[in-house]
């Protein structure tokens, strides 16, 4: 995980998450519910408050909160990203590598039309 996915993750409940989406019920120290991704009569949906995670006895489907919402709105991993990243606020910090990379190569492009003397007449 990157460090916006681990950012979000530690600011984001998975059982506050998962209850706007579905009804749980506290059993023990996890939450049980009727699964969302198939038809059932009985609670086989756990969600794990402690480790973060959920998991269908039923279905098997489980996971972390971007699996869930990756599944729950058939979406994606970086539309989960951006879905739980528009919840929570936290936004991706855009001086990564690539920035870095394109501004070096925008001053040296500019360095190079200014020594140029084709281009400098051109323009």
């Amino acid at each position: 995980m990157n460090a916006l996915t681990e950012r979000i993750m530690q600011s984001i409940d998975i059982v506050s998450f998962i209850q706007e989406h579905i009804r749980l019920k506290r059993c023990g120290k996890n939450y049980v519910g009727l699964c969302p991704f198939h038809p059932e009569h009985h609670p086989s949906f756990t969600v794990n408050p402690e480790a973060q995670l959920f998991y269908c006895f039923g279905c098997g489907r489980g996971g972390n909160i971007f699996n869930f919402v990756m599944e729950y709105y058939r979406c994606s991993f970086s539309e989960a990203v951006a879905i739980l990243s528009e919840k929570t606020g936290i936004k991706e910090e855009k001086t990564d590598a690539l920035t870095e990379f394109l501004k070096k190569m925008q001053c040296l492009f500019e360095k190079r039309l200014l020594q140029s003397n084709h281009a400098l007449a051109y323009l």
